[in-house]
């Protein structure tokens, strides 16, 4: 990873102009030699913490080689803009005497939209940003604010208080919290762009130098939203199908082709039992993307099995992850319930009484991959507690 230099310092000289688009009213500011800089105020209503979360993402960021306005601590003096006649940004500059941090302004730059300027972030650029906002729990890229400038024909990320995102709540973290994906990481603004078949063939190509070979392929992936079947959409469809379908596919073939050599592998699928029709599935374009997982599996499974290659898939019924927790989370604020409610009730319908933790699909994955199951292939098996017999 390139050495990044020090973090330039400058003090403010002239409160130039607010930036009232901004939750916590940043301003450009003049500073001594240093040019304009956007500043985020310490004493606005997000505090210190969002001004650590943007000096330690913006310089992750930076090390990554991603595009990020220069970075500097800017310093106020008490004297720094007593004229300013606005009581509420005197009141906030008030309390900001000391350090603040500021990203260079770019002159001219306009906020990204993705059907005018989608062209200037290509496939593997919105790969990484995609991974550095979901590595950094940033939920401040979505497409009401993506928090990306164009500038000079190239994107420039901005605005990373609001990630870290536990650092901001401390009291609610435990040990569950931190091993837990970042659900919202299925708003980002590029998921749709994300991946691409040349990711796949780059960590295809890390497991092979690290370990010399392939011999089993867990192939889980999946997004969603709870919705209607009226009220999806083109960009739902493509989302979802890019990261359940055709990543699934891709992944499949590719690894395959590193097993076949070999005689010797086995693959496992992870779908859902919502691709078997259970009713209570997110959404109907989910339900049809693990119903194309299942049939890949089968498929698969015939045409690799002349190679000595399983191929199957565990179709888990409700289990308890980032995912399905914020799905439950929308159902209850639908249905006028609380959370706990709205999981008493989804317990109730499962015969055995209680959600997968995901264990308990891990489990049927080590099982498929182990000699035990050297002769089950083409099967798509459940782990959904008796929801649906198939």
């Amino acid at each position: 990873m390139p050495t990044r230099p020090p973090l330039l310092r400058h003090a403010a000289t002239r409160y130039v102009q607010p930036l009232r688009e901004g939750g916590s009213l940043p301003a450009v500011v003049d500073t001594d030699g240093g040019g304009l800089f956007v500043v985020k105020f310490r004493g606005a209503g997000q505090g210190a913490k969002a001004l650590i979360a943007e000096l330690i993402v913006g310089r992750l960021a930076q090390a990554l080689d991603l595009p990020v306005p220069d970075l500097a601590i800017i310093e106020l003096a008490a004297a720094f803009g007593r004229s300013e006649p606005d009581p509420e940004i005197q009141d906030i500059l008030r309390g900001s005497h000391g350090v603040n941090v500021g990203l260079r302004y770019l002159d001219s730059a306009f906020n990204f939209d993705a059907s005018a300027a989608g062209d200037l972030i290509p496939v593997d650029l919105a790969t990484r940003l995609v991974w550095l906002d979901a590595f950094v729990t940033n939920p401040d890229r979505t497409h009401r604010n993506p928090n990306l400038l164009v500038w000079q024909r190239r994107p420039w990320l901005i605005d990373h208080g609001g990630a870290l995102y536990a650092h901001h709540d401390w009291a609610s973290v435990d040990e569950a919290r931190t091993r837990t994906p970042f659900a919202r990481i299925r708003e980002h603004v590029l998921l749709d762009r994300a991946g691409d078949l040349a990711a796949i063939d780059r960590m295809v190509g890390q497991v092979l130098a690290a370990f010399g070979q392939i011999d089993v392929l867990v192939n889980n992936a999946g997004v969603t939203r709870r919705a209607d079947i009226m009220d999806l959409t083109e960009q739902d469809w493509d989302r979802i199908m890019r990261v359940n379908a055709k990543g699934v596919f891709f992944c499949l073939q590719r690894v395959a082709r590193e097993m076949i050599p070999r005689r010797r592998g086995s693959i496992v699928n992870v779908a859902s039992i919502a691709g078997k029709g259970y009713a209570g599935t997110s959404n109907a374009i989910y339900a049809a993307s693990k119903g194309s997982v299942i049939s890949l599996t089968r498929t698969a499974a015939q045409q690799l099995a002349r190679h000595d290659i399983n191929v199957n898939a565990i179709c888990p019924g409700v289990t308890v992850t980032a995912l399905s927790e914020a799905n439950v989370a929308v159902r209850a604020r639908d249905e006028g319930v609380s959370v706990e409610e709205m999981k008493r009730r989804r317990n109730a319908v499962i015969p055995l009484g209680r959600a997968n933790e995901p264990e308990d699909v891990a489990a049927l994955a080590v099982f498929l991959a182990s000699p035990a199951a050297r002769n089950i292939t083409g099967q798509s098996l459940n782990v959904d507690g008796g929801l649906v017999f198939d």
